[in-house]
């Protein structure tokens, strides 16, 4: 994949996404983009937790823990895609260790393989304190959504 766009230049295009008028999930969980390396097709990206987000244990809750994996999978296909958004087609995730309340956890997320109409992404969880200690993995492949189909959704007066 050819790329006209720097990581830096990709790290402030995502973060003007996040002061949307409707911000959605993603923006709720708060990403911050780290690094992208275009070369490797990989991205490290951290999410702070929030009281929102925890389950009765005082733990991250599970559904919250997948959205930050698909989030930061997410986010690399459309880097880079250069644009082009990519919308789960199937998403797998373990759960190594319990995630910890009032954390910065980060995620490293990699593309493997990637064709016309879908990619294949990875991802895993850690602290910035151990970061051989992974807290959850994930797989997704991805369906790139066209440009005009994208540009048609976002037209829509709700959104």
């Amino acid at each position: 994949m050819g790329h006209s766009k720097t990581e830096k230049d990709w790290i402030a295009y995502y973060k003007t996404l996040r002061g949307r008028k409707d911000p959605g999930f993603v923006t709720e969980l708060e990403p911050d983009v780290l690094s992208v390396d275009l070369e490797d097709q990989s991205m490290i990206i951290s999410f702070n937790t929030k009281n929102y987000m925890r389950n009765p244990a005082n733990f991250v809750h599970g559904g919250v823990i997948a959205g930050m994996a698909d989030s930061a999978m997410g986010i690399l296909a459309i880097i880079l895609h250069e644009g082009t958004y990519g919308v789960t087609a199937d998403m797998t995730i373990s759960y190594l260790r319990p995630v910890p309340m009032h954390t910065k956890i980060f995620v490293r997320s990699k593309c493997w393989k990637s064709g016309k109409t879908l990619t294949f992404m990875t991802c895993e969880g850690y602290l910035e304190e151990s970061p051989d200690e992974v807290l959850f993995t994930s797989s997704s492949r991805y369906m790139l959504v066209p440009d005009k189909q994208l540009d048609d959704y976002l037209a829509i007066d709700n959104i």
